[in-house]
């Protein structure tokens, strides 16, 4: 046990902290992150050394914080030092449990789902009342056909475009896929979390309104190592006291996968493809999944790529689950 500053002061530094993260063109992060890390796990240090692995079980805002991104020192990061994952709370945690068979597949994957402002109409009145439209992400097939060029054809299945439906995930034997990957838009709705989904393609329909909805996932039989939502702010919800966190991350979990990848916020349609295959690459050495996503991560840190090297473009995502 170690004694924390004040919520509201912690809260003060996480908003600040997060405002950078997720625009760049704020300035330097430095200073913000080396003050979080001080608050949060100076006090812990000692309890830190020759530590490898550090799981979160995050409260209020710090569920919108990743840890990787807190600087111990000018410079470094603590995900250079540490794999850190992440559970809803401990009791999730304890409760979870790995793959009950063995799986006939490895990866089914989605990506590029098809919708433009025309196709937009066929979605339902309370998305189309909020105002909400998506812009086609077409990195997104590049992200899934590299990721998929990993794995055996035969042991895995690609649906992208207008066959990234709703109606095919539901008619899909998920529970035999250790892997599944999402590449698309996202809707969080933080006052009704039921209501956050994974937006897939929004022709050819069906019976299905093309959003497969936090509700909806609750109901699926998965048998999953990994679900992994490459899409913006999955890892969001709504804030329960006692309950924690209330989405989409939840929901896959209660559904029957291990673990959960999300992002916690609004990320890069070129620079994620790039991290989405450095991660899988690794994952398929037979590394952790979150060991995986720290060496990608580190990857990304040490780029020849300037812009990739900023948190920004890798810290936004998460696992979340076993450990």
């Amino acid at each position: 046990m170690i004694r924390l500053p004040p919520r509201g002061q912690i809260e003060s530094a996480v908003g600040a902290y997060r405002a950078k993260l997720a625009r760049p063109s704020l300035g330097d992060l430095g200073a913000v992150s080396q003050q979080l890390y001080r608050m949060l796990l100076g006090g812990a240090e000692p309890l830190l050394a020759g530590v490898q692995k550090i799981l979160i079980a995050p409260d209020g805002i710090l569920y919108y914080l990743p840890f990787e991104a807190l600087s111990p020192q000018p410079g470094r990061f603590l995900v250079e030092d540490f794999t850190i994952g992440y559970a809803p709370s401990v009791s999730v945690f304890a409760s979870l449990r790995p793959a009950r068979t063995a799986r006939a597949y490895d990866l089914l994957a989605y990506g590029d789902p098809v919708f433009s402002q025309s196709e937009a109409v066929q979605m339902q009145s309370v998305y189309r009342s909020g105002g909400i439209s998506f812009s086609r992400l077409p990195n997104t097939k590049t992200e899934v056909e590299q990721i998929g060029a990993l794995f055996p054809p035969a042991r895995q299945k690609l649906r992208l475009g207008a066959e990234a439906t709703e109606a095919s995930v539901k008619a899909e034997r998920l529970g035999a896929y250790r892997l599944l990957h999402f590449a698309t838009h996202a809707v969080i709705d933080e006052r009704a979390p039921a209501r956050s989904g994974i937006v897939l393609s929004l022709v050819n329909t069906g019976q299905e309104d093309g959003i497969l909805r936090a509700s909806e996932i609750f109901n699926l039989n998965l048998n999953a190592d990994l679900v992994t939502l490459s899409a913006c702010r999955t890892g969001l919800g709504k804030v329960v006291r006692g309950e924690g966190m209330i989405g989409l991350t939840r929901a896959i979990l209660y559904a029957g996968s291990s673990r959960v990848l999300v992002s916690l916020w609004e990320v890069n349609d070129l620079a994620t493809p790039a991290l989405m295959k450095n991660f899988y690459v690794r994952l398929r050495a037979v590394q952790g999944v979150a060991d995986a996503l720290r060496e990608a991560k580190i990857t990304m840190i040490h780029s020849d790529r300037p812009a990739h090297r900023h948190p920004h473009f890798w810290a936004p995502f998460v696992v979340s689950g076993a450990f």
